[in-house]
């Protein structure tokens, strides 16, 4: 009797286990797949070559299943409406418009260079991981319409005139050490 009990435990134990690997494995499928499912949103953008900001080579466009080159209907970043942006590791864009975005996220390794007067409005979150530098008279807004919005990033801002915070709505993450060289204004009435 004594062998079919610790036979019988064995089995439930191996049974258990089984289902605690299952559980484990499930659960990690299913964070990669919303991470992945959502970390980007049909017209999101993101560098695939340095160039100029306007030029659509410059940019794929998130589909809804792949990132693909925008079309002319699609336009560049900003030209038909908020979007979010990626600067993406080893690429330099050259802003020669003055766009109006949703999110911004430089990458490490990567540069948004303002060499004439364009602004940039960026009305989500800003993060700058590698160099955001401004060669002009432009400026780079952060600004908000509604919600708290976040500055993060450990890149550095060349700034020659004027790096505006003009909400009371953002907050300075945690593991945020940006580097601002230049002038910094934070005004909370826009």
């Amino acid at each position: 009797m004594r062998t079919l009990f610790q036979h019988n435990s064995q089995r439930l134990f191996i049974s258990l286990k089984a289902f605690a690997y299952r559980k484990v494995f499930l659960s990690g499928v299913f964070i990669f797949i919303c991470h992945t499912g959502f970390s980007q949103a049909v017209g999101d953008y993101r560098s695939k070559a340095s160039s100029d900001w306007t030029t659509l080579a410059t940019w794929e466009r998130y589909n809804g299943a792949i990132w693909v080159e925008p079309t002319a209907g699609d336009g560049y970043p900003g030209q038909f409406g908020q979007t979010n942006v990626t600067i993406r590791s080893t690429y330099i864009v050259n802003q020669n418009s003055g766009p109006t975005i949703t999110d911004l996220v430089i990458e490490s390794n990567a540069q948004l260079v303002h060499p004439a007067m364009n602004h940039i409005f960026i009305y989500g979150n800003y993060t700058n991981n590698g160099i955001h530098q401004n060669n002009s008279v432009s400026y780079i807004y952060l600004n908000s319409l509604s919600g708290a919005k976040t500055i993060d990033g450990t890149g550095t801002v060349n700034n020659f005139t004027r790096f505006r915070i003009s909400d009371e709505n953002r907050t300075f993450l945690s593991s945020c050490n940006l580097t601002i060289n230049g002038g910094v204004q934070i005004a909370t009435n826009g």
